[in-house]
């Protein structure tokens, strides 16, 4: 009560934490991007590659439809890139695809640090 300076100093306190907690998410966002880089660059040795990471960090969860469109990659490299992703325990699948309908998968390596928890059950 009539310490509006001293809530000013809490709320720019808080503000400031909040800021270091977020730019140190976005440095372990960006190292996990520079690391997964070469990473799938040797994995697939596709020229699609990165275009396959930009749109995994874009939508770290999706569906299989999405990447195969999403990857500028024909369907059937688009096919292959997500299964040497997928056979190398890169993704979480959250559903199987069954018939007509696509598996849909999770980046939890990325969620985790955007969550700041785990943001995957186990159990899914």
């Amino acid at each position: 009560d009539d310490d509006w300076t001293g809530w000013c100093e809490f709320f720019l306190r808080a503000t400031r934490e909040q800021a270091a907690r977020n730019e140190a998410r976005v440095r372990q966002i960006f190292d996990l991007y520079q690391q997964r880089k070469e990473w799938i660059i040797q994995q697939t040795r596709s020229p699609y590659a990165i275009w396959a990471l930009d749109f995994i960090f874009s939508n770290p969860i999706f569906n299989a439809s999405e990447f195969i469109e999403k990857t500028r990659a024909s369907r059937a490299a688009a096919n292959r890139i997500l299964n040497i992703l997928v056979s190398a325990g890169l993704f979480e699948t959250i559903q199987s695809g069954v018939g007509r309908r696509p598996a849909i998968y999770a980046y939890s390596e990325l969620l985790d640090i955007t969550e700041g928890v785990r943001a995957i059950d186990d159990h899914t």
